[in-house]
């Protein structure tokens, strides 16, 4: 069982992240799949990206990338994604073999969950 408002709680968050810090005009991506017994939730950017460095403090309370600096915000929107993350027996990370901009992910264990991987975009 899932709390699937704090879910859609998180994974809002991760997109309104990704829309302020991106250029106007730029695509943001929203994406679900299932792979290895885990299901997946993305949301990726064409924004600044974050530094290697501060992949994982973003996650800290009141914590801000380098990059970001000058961005609106308390810090406290990717420690909440991970903490519903956890929540549901899941992590919150940022997926550092991106290129490009950012891709920030939910992974939530399944039970049950299908053998083959699937994907989706919205």
């Amino acid at each position: 069982e899932v709390d699937a408002q704090r879910l859609t709680q998180a994974w809002l968050q991760l997109a309104a992240n990704a829309v302020k810090f991106s250029p106007e005009g730029s695509t943001v991506s929203i994406g679900s799949a299932v792979r290895h017994g885990r299901l997946e939730l993305s949301v990726h950017d064409e924004g600044c990206g974050v530094a290697g460095e501060d992949a994982e403090r973003v996650f800290d309370r009141f914590a801000r990338g380098s990059v970001g600096r000058g961005v609106e915000g308390s810090g406290l929107g990717l420690p909440i994604v991970r903490a519903i993350a956890r929540a549901h027996g899941g992590w919150a990370r940022l997926d550092t073999t991106t290129t490009a901009g950012s891709r920030f992910v939910i992974e939530l264990p399944l039970t049950g969950a299908p053998d083959a991987t699937t994907e989706g975009d919205a």
